[in-house]
């Protein structure tokens, strides 16, 4: 399994050579998924961390995806200084991820953030940020990953959010049904890796694609 990607598309632009300069013209969507060891974000730790960045004709420009090693739990709570994030069973066995794959071939915390701010920083002012259950879950986590000296280091980079989550519940309405796995199945979007970050991340970035070409975006 790789653990560690980047995957920038012949058409997109050259992220680790020109991290200084914005490419606006090529990177507007940055669509993100994770997976978690558990349901708190202060205790349980983030496994894995992919994203997907779409033009502004909505095509993927590139991606990243890496398993992420054990780290030391925020600073949001003083009784948790020092100690490591822990990891549910019952959380683990979602998506499948082992304790062993994140000690071999995960990266650290510090290294995911770094490379992770470059790649926001090479992009285009107005990024937006997407995901599924985006304000529900893997946005409130990433905050309160990227957090430095209690300080959320994030949210200045973002320029806007979806939740694709929210809008096809809108757009549906009331009784439907909105997972990522039933709206896959509806829509006749094949996801090979369910529950897993990189297989998760392009199945969202295929449901906005949806809603753009129903002028719900």
């Amino acid at each position: 399994m790789i653990s560690h990607t980047w995957l920038p598309r012949a058409d997109g632009p050259d992220i680790e050579n020109n991290h200084n300069k914005k490419t606006s013209k090529y990177m507007k969507y940055l669509i993100i998924d994770i997976e978690t060891g558990g349901f708190s974000k202060y205790k349980n730790g983030i496994c894995e961390i992919a994203i997907e960045v779409l033009n502004d004709e909505l095509k993927t420009v590139a991606s990243y995806q890496t398993l992420i090693k054990p780290y030391e739990r925020s600073e949001s709570v003083l009784e948790y200084v020092g100690q490591l994030v822990s990891y549910k069973d019952d959380a683990m066995a979602i998506h499948g991820i082992t304790m062993e794959e994140l000690e071999s071939e995960g990266v650290t915390k510090e290294q995911v953030i770094k490379e992770v701010a470059l790649l926001i920083e090479s992009m285009s002012d107005n990024i937006i940020i997407v995901g599924h259950n985006l304000e529900g879950f893997d946005y409130p986590w990433l905050v309160e990953f990227f957090k430095a000296g209690g300080e959320d280091m994030l949210s200045p980079m973002i320029e806007s959010k979806i939740d694709t989550l929210k809008l096809f519940r809108e757009w549906r309405g009331k009784g439907s049904k909105n997972s990522l796995s039933d709206l896959s199945r509806e829509f006749g979007i094949t996801n090979e890796s369910e529950h897993r970050a990189a297989g998760d991340v392009g199945a969202t970035a295929e449901l906005l694609r949806i809603l753009e070409k129903n002028g719900l975006i």
